[in-house]
């Protein structure tokens, strides 16, 4: 029996050490794989690095490229814009002078036209009074005397009434009134004796 034993336990420990050997070599295989494997991803992985890494420059490049031509485009729309600026302020400052100068035209023809007009309005004044002083004292010829003499008796009748207030004046203004009606009346003798 205990050759039996020693011979099923040298089978089992052959079949074991068999396993082992087997399990190890699988365990190998599977780890060359995995190597493979790893390998494998790791190239990937830096293929895809390297891809990302180019694809970054040249966004880098185009973006770098798409700046320098909005810069461009700004500094060319500034110029175009400053350029409109300064044509307008010009065009501006022109237009400001030409209205100037033709507000001033235009004062100095209305003054000339107001000039014009009170002339022609004093010349038409005169021209309408003397036509009223002639066709009046026409009509009036024959009735001057009368005329002045009523106007004199009614200048007598204000004297006469206003006496009361010559006598309160003090004697210069009072003197200057008889005066002043003095002149009164000599210029009606004069014109009564015409």
């Amino acid at each position: 029996m205990d050759q039996k034993l020693k011979e099923n336990f040298d089978k089992l420990d052959q079949k074991f050490t068999d396993q082992i050997t087997t399990l190890n070599q699988i365990l190998r295989d599977r780890m060359e794989e995995f190597d493979q494997e790893i390998k494998k991803f790791a190239e990937n992985i830096d293929n895809q690095i390297n891809i990302n890494s180019n694809n970054l420059k040249k966004l880098k490049e185009e973006f770098n490229l798409f700046q320098v031509k909005i810069e461009e485009q700004i500094t060319t729309q500034k110029e175009i814009n400053i350029d409109l600026i300064q044509d307008f302020d010009k065009q501006f400052t022109k237009d400001k002078r030409d209205l100037e100068e033709n507000l001033e035209k235009i004062k100095a023809e209305q003054d000339v036209l107001k000039i014009s007009y009170t002339v022609n309005e004093k010349q038409l004044l005169d021209k309408i009074q003397a036509m009223i002083f002639s066709e009046i004292k026409n009509v009036c010829s024959d009735k001057e005397r009368e005329i002045l003499m009523n106007i004199w008796i009614k200048e007598l009748k204000n004297i006469i009434t206003d006496f009361e207030k010559l006598k309160k004046m003090n004697p210069k203004e009072f003197s200057l009134k008889i005066e002043e009606i003095s002149d009164t009346i000599k210029v009606f003798k004069q014109k009564i004796i015409k």
